[in-house]
């Protein structure tokens, strides 16, 4: 069973059309339930339907970007190119692009940005 659906609400961002995602059903991920909101993704394959992993508010993944695991994406959050993040990694009001591979319990937060164009890491202890 699907774990999100793209919804009909749209925005223009970066010169993609991403979608809002809308949740199918509860599960252990800051309390989501089913039909609630999350933030935007340009297709299915940017966002596991796997895992607790989510994208909250109006934060943005697109292009080849892939959120999985456990991870979460929450504030204003702009994740695109060839970007992965999963694991337990939390990325909050950052811009992450390029080939970065943030995993384990990295963290990412206070409006940084990461947008390297050479494979960059960022893991836990």
């Amino acid at each position: 069973m699907k774990k999100f659906e793209l919804t009909d609400e749209t925005r223009e961002f970066n010169g993609k059309i991403l979608h809002r995602i809308r949740s199918l059903k509860s599960f252990e991920c800051e309390n989501i339930k089913v039909g609630d909101l999350g933030g935007f993704v340009e297709k299915e394959k940017n966002l596991s339907q796997y895992g607790n992993c989510w994208i909250f508010h109006n934060s943005c993944v697109y292009d080849k970007a892939r959120i999985s695991g456990n991870a979460k994406i929450i504030g204003e959050c702009d994740i695109n190119d060839n970007v992965r993040i999963c694991d337990n990694a939390w990325i909050e009001n950052s811009e992450i692009c390029g080939n970065a591979f943030i995993f384990d319990n990295g963290r990412v937060y206070n409006s940084i940005i990461i947008c390297q164009r050479t494979p960059t890491s960022i893991g836990g202890w």
